[in-house]
């Protein structure tokens, strides 16, 4: 599960900063929960010709944070 927020910012609001025109920023979660994703397997053969299989998963969880300005 992911998920995100953002904001915007326009002119009026933001009355300190006299150049910037407005700004975004956003936040994401990526794999909330934490799960652990396994999408496929990876088969390993060793010298004894025994077969393993080694799980290729998504990423843990993240963080994503981002920022647009417009002057």
């Amino acid at each position: 599960m992911d998920v995100g927020f953002s904001k915007q910012f326009i002119g009026d609001k933001i009355q300190n900063l006299k150049y910037i025109e407005s700004f975004w920023i956003g936040l994401d979660v990526l794999n909330v929960l934490g799960v652990s994703n396994t999408i496929s397997y990876s088969w390993i053969e060793d010298v004894n010709s025994e077969t393993f299989a080694v799980p290729n998963s998504l990423s843990a969880r993240f963080l994503n944070l981002k920022g647009i300005i417009k002057f």
